[in-house]
């Protein structure tokens, strides 16, 4: 809540010192429909936090920053996909590292490692929540 208030405040002030407040108000006064999508929008953020926070609590930064790769990869191809949207072949490239970055990276003797007694991956956490 209290990062999500100072952005709030932060893009308020910011607002207001730029003069786009006029604007937006202008725009929602022409289009009051926009109130949905507004709305829609600020659940489907505070949805997608928990769900981030939870991750992170859960399973460590290792398996956030995989997921949250993976999702924006997973975008991308939909992109190509579904809107014909092209690639160069330098982007496809990058497209091919970040699939093969896991197989590699556990060929090569990679992986999660060890850190004081930890995994990595969370599950000294899972373990320390059974416990309790």
């Amino acid at each position: 809540f209290n990062m999500n208030f100072w952005q709030g405040v932060l893009s308020l002030g910011f607002c207001l010192a730029l003069g786009e407040l006029p604007k937006v108000a202008a725009f929602v006064a022409k289009h009051p429909s926009i109130w949905a999508a507004i709305g829609q929008y600020g659940v489907a953020m505070a949805m997608g936090q928990v769900f981030i926070f939870q991750l992170q609590s859960s399973y460590g930064a290792l398996v956030v920053t995989k997921t949250t790769t993976v999702r924006k990869l997973i975008s991308v191809l939909f992109s190509v996909w579904y809107f014909g949207h092209s690639l160069k072949p330098l982007q496809w490239g990058g497209v091919a590292m970040v699939f093969l970055s896991e197989p590699i990276g556990k060929m090569l003797g990679g992986g999660e490692k060890k850190e004081n007694g930890k995994e990595a991956n969370g599950k000294e956490a899972e373990k320390t929540k059974k416990k309790q």
